[in-house]
Formats: C-alpha cells, sequence, structure tokens
C-alpha cells in the first residue's frame, strides 16, 4: 500500500513492537493471518492520513510565508523593486558582476562558472558569497529586506 519499503519497514516494526507489548492477548486472536493484515491496513491509513495533514499544513505556512513577504512588499512596486535590485547589479564589481550573472541569468553552477573564467571553484564561491553581501547591504540601505529580496530575486 505505500510503495515504499522503509516506511512499510518501519510500521511493521510498529505493528510488532505493539503486538510484543500486547503479547498476553496473543491466544484471544483466532486468525492472526487476518489479524495481522488487518492491522497493517489500518497502520497503512493512519500513515496516509498523517503524511496528508503534513502535506496540508506546509502547504498553509508556505502561503502564509508568501502573504507575509507580500505584504513586505507593498510599499513599493514590483517595477520599482526589480529596478532596485538591477541598480545594485550594477553597482557589483565587474568580476563579481560576471560571476553573478553566470550563476543566477545562466544558471551556470560554480565549477562550470570557475572553467569559463579560469578560476578555482573556491574563488567563485567566494567571489558569489560577496556578491550576494553586496546586493542585500545595498537593498538593505535603500529599505529592502532580506525576505522581500528573496522573493523579487526568484521571480528576477
Amino acid at each position: 500500500m505505500t510503495r515504499s519499503n522503509q516506511v512499510a519497514e518501519e510500521l511493521m516494526c510498529d505493528i510488532f513492537t505493539k503486538l510484543w507489548t500486547g503479547r498476553n492477548l496473543i491466544t484471544e486472536i483466532g486468525d492472526m493471518d487476518a489479524f495481522l493484515a488487518k492491522v497493517a491496513y489500518n497502520k497503512a491509513l493512519n500513515f496516509f492520513r498523517y503524511t496528508a495533514r503534513q502535506k496540508k499544513l506546509q502547504g498553509v505556512m508556505a502561503q502564509q510565508s508568501l502573504d507575509r513577504i507580500a505584504v513586505e512588499a507593498d510599499p513599493m512596486s514590483d517595477f520599482e523593486v526589480k529596478e532596485l535590485i538591477s541598480q545594485a547589479i550594477d553597482h557589483l564589481s565587474p568580476q563579481r558582476k560576471l560571476v553573478f550573472r553566470l550563476s543566477r541569468e545562466y544558471r551556470l553552477s560554480n565549477d562550470q562558472i570557475a572553467e569559463e573564467l579560469n578560476l578555482s571553484p573556491t574563488t567563485v564561491k567566494k567571489t558569489m558569497s560577496l556578491a550576494l553581501r553586496s546586493l542585500r547591504a545595498f537593498l538593505q540601505k535603500r529599505g529592502i529586506e532580506s525576505a522581500v529580496f528573496l522573493y523579487y530575486f526568484l521571480t528576477f
């Protein structure tokens, strides 16, 4: 039912643990196969209910986070924030700007950027870290919080 060996094993361990703790009642079970099948079925259903509740809760929490970010972003229009982000990128040093654009606009990995620019991956990672720090500082000076920056940056 679970289509996962790991989940099935966990459920079976739980079933046999409960069976062991209630071992004094085993003699009252008429058909052990039917009993175990029914208990396993109920355990699987409980697992699915729990998983569904968790996914629903995660969805609600994600939506609340997006709503909070949208409220924080309200004072400025999308265009204004994106314009400030463009200005922040333009204020980066040439190497930071290049590494940043290769990473974010062209979706290259640090290793690919390092190969393209004949740099070490460590240098690329450090340059990217410094670029992001500079962008955050630039935007925070202009009243844009990190969460808003992240929201707009992901849609940029």
